[in-house]
C-alpha cells in the first residue's frame, strides 16, 4: 500500500465549564468519550465505505486554559488489493468522514432527536424539508466547504439519515455528549479546520439521547423477533427486500417463508405505502473476501403483515 491509499486528518472536541477550569476531567467520563468516539468513525466508515476500507482513530490530549480538548487524528485506509478508479473514488476519505459526523450533529438537532421517515423527505435545490416534523418550514442543507450539486448534497443528505438510524451511531454520540449533563461541565464545541462550531449544551442535550430498542425480541443467538418498515419490495433475485428498524437500520433481506411468498405470489398479499411486517429473522454472520465479518439477514417466518390502507408502495420490478 503506497501513501495514495491512505488519508488523513483531524478534529478537536471541546469541553467548557467550570469543572474544566484546571483541565482535569474524571478518568471515567474521558474514557466513555474515547470509546465513543473511536466506535463512531467505525461505525460511520462501515456504513458508508462497507467493508473496502479501514479507520484508525488516534487521540492527542490538547489543553487549554479553562477547558479541556481532544484531539482526535482519523486515518482511513482503502484495504482492496485490486481496485479501479471509479470505485476508490466513491468511498469517503478522513477528511468527508469528520464532515458527516459534523452534519450528523446538525441533523440531530435540525430533528431535535424525532423519528422520521425518509418517505416524508421532501428536496429542493439539495436542500431537505421533513413533513410532520415541527419544524418543518426551516430548511436542512448539508454543510461542506466545497461547492456541489443539487444532487450530491441531496445525496450525502440521506447518508447522513442512514447514520442517523443506525443504533449504534446513536448511542455513541449520546454517550460522548452525555458528560454535559454533569455539574460544571456546560458546552461541547468541535474544531476543525480551524473552525470552532458549537455541537451541545444543557439547553439541547436531550436532542442527542438515542431512540430506545423497540420492537425485538431476543430468541436465540442469531435469531430475533422485529417490526420493520417496508422500504422497497424485489420480486426477483431471490426475493431480496430492503426493510428498516429503529435498532438495526436499513438492511436487505432475503425472504425464506414460502407460504408468504406463494400469497404474494395469489395476490393474496398486497401491499401499501408504510405497511410493515413482524417476522422472525435469522442473521448469518459471513466473512467478506477482504477478511471482514458483516451481518446478511434472512426471513424464516413473516408472523404478521400490518397494513396501512395508503396509496400503493413503488415496486422494484414490476
Amino acid at each position: 500500500m503506497d501513501n495514495s491509499d491512505i488519508s488523513t486528518s483531524c478534529l478537536k472536541l471541546i469541553y467548557d465549564g467550570e469543572a474544566l477550569n484546571n483541565n482535569e476531567m474524571l478518568a471515567d467520563d474521558l474514557i466513555l468519550i474515547l470509546k465513543s468516539i473511536n466506535n463512531l468513525f467505525k461505525e460511520i466508515n462501515s456504513e458508508i465505505n462497507e467493508d473496502n476500507t479501514d479507520v484508525d482513530v488516534k487521540i492527542k490530549a490538547n489543553f487549554h486554559k479553562g477547558c479541556f480538548g481532544i484531539e482526535i487524528i482519523i486515518i482511513v485506509k482503502i484495504i482492496l488489493d485490486l481496485f479501479n478508479n471509479d470505485i476508490v473514488s466513491a468511498f469517503i476519505n478522513a477528511k468527508d468522514m469528520i464532515v458527516f459526523l459534523q452534519n450528523l450533529f446538525n441533523f440531530i438537532k435540525y430533528t431535535k432527536g424525532k423519528k422520521v421517515q425518509e418517505d416524508n423527505f421532501i428536496f429542493e435545490n439539495g436542500k431537505l424539508c421533513i413533513n410532520n416534523l415541527e419544524n418543518s418550514n426551516i430548511w436542512f442543507e448539508y454543510d461542506e466547504e466545497k461547492i456541489e450539486t443539487a444532487k450530491e448534497k441531496e445525496t450525502k443528505i440521506k447518508k447522513t439519515y442512514k447514520l442517523y438510524t443506525n443504533n449504534s451511531i446513536r448511542k455513541d454520540v449520546e454517550n460522548m455528549i452525555s458528560i454535559i449533563n454533569r455539574k460544571g461541565i456546560d458546552t461541547l464545541q468541535m474544531e476543525y479546520n480551524n473552525v470552532i462550531k458549537d455541537i451541545a449544551d444543557k439547553n439541547n442535550i436531550d436532542f442527542f439521547k438515542a431512540p430506545p430498542k423497540v420492537n425485538i425480541d431476543i430468541i436465540s443467538d442469531n435469531r430475533i423477533e422485529a417490526i420493520f418498515d417496508i422500504k422497497t419490495l424485489s420480486f426477483e433475485n431471490k426475493y431480496k427486500w430492503k426493510l428498516h428498524n429503529d435498532t438495526l437500520g436499513s438492511i436487505n433481506i432475503k425472504v425464506e417463508d414460502e407460504s408468504f411468498l406463494k400469497n404474494i405470489d395469489s395476490n393474496i398479499e398486497k401491499f401499501s405505502k408504510e405497511d410493515q411486517l413482524k417476522v422472525r429473522l435469522r442473521i448469518e454472520k459471513i466473512v467478506t473476501k477482504n477478511n471482514k465479518e458483516r451481518s446478511v439477514y434472512f426471513i424464516e417466518k413473516v408472523i404478521k403483515h400490518i397494513k396501512n390502507k395508503e396509496k400503493l408502495l413503488p415496486f422494484d420490478d414490476l
